[in-house]
């Protein structure tokens, strides 16, 4: 069969599958691999074939409890598990940090969200509602390092995570973005 018509089969299949706008959800505390569809595992071609339908469609969101550079560890321990030439697909990832606090009534969780978006056109942009200006402004310098380094150009989606665990120390719990801001969070 012509590779058009594979394609579109692909298509057909992963737009009830995984639709445009579909996120993925990975605990990282327990995650050992990326849900595959089983289409993908019927033979090497089509797992090739389809990959970029599973890797670069859907939004993933990582959560893990907050517990410092262990986000990284799990960040990395999760990539191992994806074969090298299909961490370029990733086009949007979204790490939530939950993290234990206390105050006087009581203790409660809060969550912290960021969200990484690649295109080939525009690169790697960030967006999130929950760390302060400083912090962003942190990412941001940390991304451009990257990028001044060569680490970002021809990356294309891998350049996410070089991003999420290139400096582990960044998502210590009494790291800069977490502490940027000098106060703790209101409680929800």
């Amino acid at each position: 069969m012509p590779a058009e018509l594979r394609d579109q089969i692909y298509s057909y299949h992963f737009d009830e599958l995984l639709p445009e706008e579909s996120v993925v959800e990975i605990n990282l505390q327990n995650a050992h691999d990326v849900p595959k569809p089983a289409i993908c595992r019927t033979s090497k071609q089509v797992r090739q074939e389809s990959a970029k339908l599973v890797y670069g469609r859907p939004m993933y969101r990582l959560h893990r409890e907050l517990h410092g550079v262990a986000v990284v560890k799990s960040i990395r321990r999760w990539m191992s598990t994806i074969p090298i030439q299909h961490t370029k697909l990733f086009r949007s990832v979204e790490l939530q940090l939950w993290e234990l606090l206390r105050d006087f009534f009581g203790p409660y969780r809060l969550c912290r969200n960021v969200r990484f978006d690649y295109s080939p056109v525009t690169g790697l942009s960030m967006r999130s509602n929950d760390f302060g200006e400083k912090a962003m402004v942190i990412l941001a310098d940390h991304i451009a390092q990257l990028a001044r380094n060569g680490e970002g150009g021809a990356a294309k989606g891998n350049f996410i995570f070089r991003a999420l665990t290139s400096r582990p120390e960044l998502w210590d719990t009494r790291g800069p973005l977490m502490n940027s801001d000098g106060q703790k969070p209101a409680r929800p």
